[in-house]
C-alpha cells in the first residue's frame, strides 16, 4: 500500500494522493499491478436496519490483483470482476451478524442510498474489522461518496525480482 503520510487508516478523509500521483507510480516500470483505492464509512441498510461499516474500493478490472492478499476466501458467490458497477462482496460479519435477517448471494442492500447486489460473501475470518467490511468498485465508491477524485491509497504489487526497500525509497521520493 502506498499512502500519503497523513493516511490514518480506513475511513480517515485525507488529502495528498491524486490520480496523478497513481499515474506516476505506473510510470515507473517497478509494479506489475498499480490501482487507486478509498476506504470509508459508509452508511448500510437492509430490511429497514441500518449500521455504518468500512467499505473499501477499487476499480473492477483491478481488484482481484488488488485485493489478492487481502481479501479471505469466498464462502460464496463471486468476486469482484471488470464491468461491475453497483456490485459489493461482503464479510461474514455483514451477512450474519450485523442485520436481523441473513444476507445471501443476489440480495440487495442499500449503501449510502444506493442499491447494491451481493455478489460474494467472504469466508469467516475471525478478525471483526475484515468480517464487516464490504468492498466495491471504485466507480460505485466515488460516485456514493461524492468524491470524483479522490484517492486514499494506492495499492501496488512490485514485479518479481524488485527489492521491496528499493522500491519503497523510490516512492517516497
Amino acid at each position: 500500500l502506498i499512502a500519503a503520510k497523513n493516511y490514518g487508516g480506513p475511513g480517515t478523509v485525507i488529502e495528498g494522493i491524486t490520480e496523478k500521483d497513481v499515474e506516476t507510480v505506473e510510470n515507473l516500470g517497478l509494479f506489475r499491478s498499480v490501482a487507486p483505492s478509498l476506504a470509508r464509512q459508509v452508511q448500510v441498510e437492509y430490511k429497514d436496519k441500518v449500521v455504518f461499516t468500512q467499505i473499501f474500493a477499487t476499480p473492477g478490472k483491478d481488484y482481484k490483483e488488488s485485493f489478492a492478499d487481502f481479501a479471505g476466501d469466498l464462502e460464496t458467490g463471486r468476486q469482484i470482476r471488470d464491468g461491475d458497477k453497483y456490485v459489493v462482496v461482503i464479510g461474514h460479519g455483514v451477512a450474519n451478524d450485523m442485520f436481523d435477517k441473513e444476507i445471501r448471494v443476489n440480495n440487495k442492500i442499500d449503501i449510502n442510498g444506493r442499491k447494491f447486489t451481493v455478489a460474494g460473501i467472504i469466508e469467516e475470518t475471525g478478525n471483526r474489522e475484515e468480517d464487516n467490511q464490504i468492498a466495491t468498485t471504485l466507480e460505485a465508491a466515488r460516485e456514493i461518496l461524492n468524491e470524483p477524485e479522490s484517492v486514499d491509497f494506492i495499492t501496488a504489487r512490485i514485479k518479481e525480482g524488485q527489492e521491496i526497500e528499493e522500491v519503497a525509497e523510490k516512492i517516497k521520493r
